[in-house]
Order: C-alpha cells, then structure tokens, then sequence
C-alpha cells in the first residue's frame, strides 16, 4: 500500500491488520469523499424578549447529485463484501465487514476519505 492509501486508515489496528495479518476480517466504517452539506447561519425572524437568536439551517443539497456520489462507492464495496454494506446517511459513510485484501482494495478507491475500525461506543 502507499502512504496515501495508508493514511486513509484512520487507526493504528487497521493499519497492523493490513501489514501483518495473514487472513481474516474486520468490521470498518468506511467514509465517503462527498462535499458536505453547508450550514448558514439566519437570525430569528424576532424573539419574545428582543434578543436574537441565530438558528442553524442546512442549505439545499442536490439528492440527486448525493445519490450518484454514493451509488459507485456502494457498488464498489458490494462487489468486495460478504455482506450488504450498510449506509449511514447523516455520516455519508458505510459500515462494511472486508478481509485483509479487500481493505486494501478499499483504501485504493478514489471516492474513500477514510477508513475507521468500526467497534461498541467507548472503547479505544
């Protein structure tokens, strides 16, 4: 793998599974490289007590536009998984099981942004 594609991998565990694991698989969440979404900043039309209030509101997004971006990296960790990755919308990523082999084929495609261990809420 180059640098590039190792940087991809956002822990040192997947990076050692890549170089030194002889099979197996691991569970990774795997972040698209799409523009996010923009956020504007619009003050309260006026509050009770006279005091503005900024409200956040996100800007139109193109879901045709988010469609495509996301239907070539789907097809692409399709054809690399045992199981149906699955996407998760508001982090425009995908939750995907790959060997060893197929990590490596995922760091390599150009819409991947980044590479994380996928594992429970807390631990390291």
């Amino acid at each position: 793998m180059t640098e590039a594609e190792l940087r991809k991998l956002k822990h040192e565990t997947l990076r050692r599974f890549v170089r030194d694991a002889p099979g197996g698989e691991v569970s990774v969440i795997v972040e698209l490289d799409v523009p996010a979404p923009k956020v504007v900043m619009r003050p309260p039309a006026g509050a009770a007590d006279g005091r503005l209030r900024p409200r956040v509101v996100a800007a139109d997004v193109d879901a045709e536009v988010v469609r495509r971006q996301v239907e070539e990296p789907r097809a692409f960790l399709e054809a690399r998984s045992t199981e149906r990755p699955r996407f998760l919308e508001a982090a425009a990523s995908f939750v995907v099981t790959v060997t060893v082999a197929q990590l490596a084929e995922v760091a390599r495609f150009p819409h991947i942004k980044a590479v994380f261990p996928n594992r429970p809420l807390g631990q390291r």
